[in-house]
């Protein structure tokens, strides 16, 4: 008896009580709403410039990574400068011989004792040689890469001891204080997107963005056949990033209006798969169900959903992130 006693007592002490979890939940039913076109998009930086150099040049330093941020004005590499010195000294000395020329020229030009074909010549001498002059001044210049504008430092192709091919980019400045979601349009969708329109960008993980249409292309694109437009983003400091994917949603100008079901934007979860799913609720034994759906716009803060759920069924609209298919579930 005790040894029966103590397996029923180990076995109740090894038993795994399943845990429910805690869920907000929304009961589904068909909604009249504005109309909503979706398209897919990417983030983009309001300024993207890409860096080079003038000349080649053996690296000789080179003061920022990927990430950082850097000011206008800040020092980013620089490339050995003997060649585009020795330049900019036989510039210099060639400017210096056409002035002196210039001037000592000048007051017999002015006294009438000099043809206008010889003053030409010392005239147009001197024109070439300041512009021989700046431009080895400005090569030389650029020996020093500086950032010309505040921004992050991305796509960095330069490293120390390599070798700088004159126009090609080594460094690229994103300045993050504007940004846009650039979107492609269907010829047939074209006439329904118009500057200035409302529109509203999802991105995964992150919270609905109200922002506007800034601007559209007037000409295709020779191989999408798309037309581009971007969508202007409100400063959202560093928590949206150039290159997340995202969903814009484009309320039609028609103003016009359908019967459809809309889930809460908290409701919907973005797969590995890439598809879209909500989990609904199986009321009899409490638990979820992972379920797909197609959507196809948006109406405030809900999305729209064409295909997948019904009006009626019970989904989880807080709490998502903890569940599994099949999982148990405590309706808060």
């Amino acid at each position: 008896m005790c040894a029966v006693s103590l397996f029923t007592a180990c076995a109740k002490k090894n038993e795994k009580v399943e845990t429910p979890v805690n869920v907000k939940t929304a009961r589904l039913s068909n909604v009249d709403i504005e109309n909503a076109a979706l398209f897919s998009g990417e983030i983009s930086a309001g300024k993207d410039i890409a860096l080079s150099f003038l000349s080649p040049g053996k690296v000789l330093s080179v003061n920022v990574n990927d990430g950082d941020y850097v000011q206008e004005g800040q020092i980013l590499a620089t490339i050995d400068s003997t060649d585009a010195k020795n330049i900019f000294n036989a510039a210099q000395a060639k400017l210096d011989q056409a002035n002196d020329a210039y001037n000592r020229y000048l007051p017999m030009h002015e006294d009438g004792n000099m043809s206008e074909i010889d003053w030409k010549k010392v005239d147009v001498s001197r024109d070439e040689a300041v512009a021989g002059f700046n431009v080895a001044k400005h090569t030389l210049d650029n020996c020093i890469m500086t950032a010309p504008a505040a921004g992050y430092i991305s796509g960095k192709h330069i490293n120390m001891d390599e070798t700088a091919a004159p126009g090609i980019p080594v460094l690229r400045i994103l300045s993050l204080d504007t940004l846009y979601a650039d979107i492609s349009i269907p010829v047939n969708e074209i006439n329904l997107v118009k500057p200035g329109m409302s529109a509203v960008v999802s991105i995964s993980g992150k919270a609905n963005i109200n922002a506007k249409v800034f601007d559209v292309d007037v000409s295709a694109d020779p191989l999408t056949r798309t037309y581009k437009a971007r969508i202007l983003l409100p400063n959202q400091g560093e928590d949206i990033l150039p290159g997340m994917l995202c969903n814009v949603y484009i309320v039609e100008s028609t103003g016009s209006r359908h019967n459809i079901i809309s889930v809460p934007a908290t409701a919907l979860n973005l797969g590995a798969d890439g598809k879209y799913f909500v989990y609904t609720i199986d009321e009899t034994s409490s638990r979820v169900k992972r379920q797909s759906v197609e959507i196809n716009g948006f109406s405030g803060d809900s999305i729209l959903v064409t295909e997948g759920i019904s009006e009626g069924d019970l989904i989880v609209t807080e709490g998502t992130q903890k569940l599994d298919d099949g999982a148990l579930v405590s309706v808060m």
